[in-house]
């Protein structure tokens, strides 16, 4: 998968998480909106790495 490939190159292997249980835990929230689960879920831990994955998003109009 280029995507996750691409987010692991940002943030490294350990901060881009795609087991079932942690999609399924992050696909919902206190919110009226229905769930949706998550492709991925990525922890950016810089000011840097934020930037990087929302451009990298805008780049590849991924939904954040």
């Amino acid at each position: 998968m280029a995507l996750k490939d691409d987010l692991i190159g940002i943030v490294g292997k350990a901060s881009v998480f795609d087991d079932e249980e942690t999609l399924i835990s992050y696909s919902r929230d206190q919110s009226f909106v229905n769930p949706r689960r998550p492709d991925l879920v990525v922890f950016a831990e810089t000011v840097e790495q934020v930037q990087s994955v929302v451009r990298y998003a805008n780049k590849t109009r991924t939904p954040v």
